[in-house]
């Protein structure tokens, strides 16, 4: 059933195609936050407190199990302990994984086949370009690693959003030679760029002792704002316009793609956890 108007979606709720998740997410750490030469922008995520072992393993908030159809999000309760910013539900996919301890190549993909598809629009199959981000998953050391997005000889390092293979030109590097394990920033790309369909290579052109971390390619599918730290708050998405976005991940061009729904917290390099209620509907 196509979603149109409200009505549509309490149709649905009441034939009983509904479903209703609700999580409390781990207690992240303290991150180093971003600076000019790494995207200044910062980002924390936090996976289900079931499963996860932050911040290596970001277990995914249970969904209901694979049904005909896309379960729609419609309505979304998000609570923050930190500070009054941007947070978020969003799903992330491993595009790979990066070693910071040694220059050249040292990108290793999923072995998955990007890019991801979805239906849009009723098209089937059609590419998703998602947001690229770094998540360290091993604290740098003595030297700051930088990084840019492409091969060791100069090749292309990700595809755009228009689906063009695309050499990466900015210098991506860490604010701190000691950057704090968890830490999590957006990836450079070039100008004009403003998604990616898949990361394929990286070239580390500065290393760090240790370092290592996962590359995820990340869409939003809720948003809400607090003004003010410990206060929940409510993202009123079907009182706010239909605007709801699918709760059901998109797949592989082949292979099985890595995927969780996470909460984000943006421009925070505090600690924080969070609490999510989701009530979706198969559409």
């Amino acid at each position: 059933m196509a979603l149109s108007t409200f009505t549509d979606i309490g149709k649905l709720m009441l034939e009983g195609k509904i479903a209703i998740s609700l999580g409390v997410s781990v207690l992240t750490t303290a991150n180093t936050a971003a600076a000019a030469a790494s995207g200044s922008s910062s980002l924390a995520l936090a996976g289900n407190t079931i499963g996860s072992t932050y911040p290596g393993t970001l277990a995914g908030f249970q969904q209901p199990p694979a049904m005909s159809g896309d379960y729609i999000n419609v309505a979304t309760i998000q609570g923050v302990t930190s500070g009054g910013r941007g947070s978020g539900l969003v799903r992330v996919y491993l595009a790979g994984t990066l070693n910071l301890t040694a220059t050249g190549d040292q990108f290793t993909h999923n072995a998955a086949t990007f890019p991801l598809l979805r239906t849009i629009y009723g098209a089937a199959s059609q590419p998703v370009a998602l947001i690229p981000i770094l998540q360290l998953t091993t604290a740098t050391s003595v030297t700051a690693p930088a990084f840019q997005i492409q091969t060791n000889a100069g090749g292309a390092g990700y595809v755009n959003q228009n689906g063009t293979s695309v050499i990466g030109t900015k210098t991506f590097t860490f604010p701190a030679a000691a950057t704090a394990t968890g830490s999590c920033f957006f990836l450079r790309l070039n100008d004009g760029d403003y998604a990616a369909r898949d990361i394929t290579q990286i070239k580390v052109t500065t290393a760090s002792s240790t370092g290592a971390a996962n590359i995820w390619l990340m869409e939003h599918i809720g948003d809400a704002q607090s003004t003010l730290g410990a206060i929940s708050y409510y993202d009123p998405i079907m009182d706010g316009g239909l605007r709801a976005a699918t709760l059901t991940p998109a797949v592989a061009t082949s292979g099985t793609a890595s995927s969780s729904l996470l909460l984000s917290n943006a421009n925070s390099a505090s600690a924080f956890t969070g609490i999510i209620l989701n009530i979706g509907v198969l559409s």
